[in-house]
């Protein structure tokens, strides 16, 4: 059995070997598959009592590599401790309200197009007044956070009529 176990890891160092040179450009790819055949030829050797000190039960090996790359390459620096790390609270502020803008235009994108095609009490009940507030502002109409003060169906349907006003304008140009 000796025989046959060893032979094996030999087949499969080789073939090991070989995958990598072929799929070499994807080092994705080729991390997965170098740690699976770390895994099973360590397995093997264990079995066979060859000298792996550091090859666990199960044949898993130590890590020394991350997606192809020597760990002591991939982590140059010791990462900071908690009290070595500076907190920028307005740098965290700034990008938090960032991301709240982003989200306000990907909402206001996304319900420009069909805000003709939806009910005015629909559009008041499913959208935040902002989301409204931000269509009528880019339909042309004076728009702040608080005014108007209260977004009703009237007003949904001034931000209607200025988006077709707009339209029909830029349909003439």
């Amino acid at each position: 059995m000796e025989k046959q176990i060893k032979s094996s890891i030999s087949t499969l160092e080789t073939a090991h070997k070989k995958v990598k040179e072929t799929l070499a450009e994807f080092p994705e790819i080729v991390a997965q598959l170098d740690a699976q055949f770390t895994k099973q030829v360590n397995f093997l050797k264990v079995k066979v009592g060859l000298a792996q000190p550091e090859a666990e039960v199960g044949g898993i090996g130590k890590v020394t590599t991350l997606r192809g790359q020597k760990i002591e390459d991939v982590v140059k620096d010791k990462p900071a401790t908690p009290s070595e790390q500076k907190v920028n609270l307005k740098e965290i502020k700034e990008k938090a309200a960032d991301n709240e803008a982003e989200e306000l235009k990907r909402q206001v994108d996304a319900l420009e197009p069909l805000f003709l095609k939806i009910e005015n009490d629909k559009l008041i009940d499913e959208h935040p007044d902002l989301v409204l507030r931000g269509v009528a502002k880019r339909a042309g109409l004076p728009v702040t956070e608080d005014t108007p003060e209260k977004i009703d169906s009237k007003y949904v349907q001034s931000i209607k009529d200025a988006i077709v006003a707009k339209q029909k304008l830029k349909d003439k140009e």
